[in-house]
């Protein structure tokens, strides 16, 4: 998949940061969402790792946007963005 979904890029990025950043954390379906969000984030910004002009501004949103989350104290244990992060950050 990778440097053939480079050129959907720009359809799937600008929506899956707004799900990251406007779907809230109530509920378990909202955090489930959310965590796919992020793996889905990571495939995407991998995809097009070899091209920084395309993601550079993406991918520092995204690290600001998991920073702040890992630093809230807002995930507990069970909470499933916790482990799609670190699958993505490895």
């Amino acid at each position: 998949m990778n440097d053939k979904f480079a050129a959907f890029y720009s359809t799937f990025m600008p929506g899956l940061l707004t799900i990251l950043k406007d779907t809230p954390m109530e509920t378990k379906n909202q955090k489930e969402l959310r965590s796919n969000c992020i793996q889905a984030i990571g495939c995407i910004l991998e995809s097009v790792a070899d091209k920084p002009e395309v993601c550079h501004a993406d991918a520092r949103e995204v690290t600001q946007i998991i920073t702040e989350l890992m630093n809230s104290g807002k995930l507990d244990d069970s909470d499933p963005q916790i482990l799609t992060i670190q699958r993505t950050l490895s």
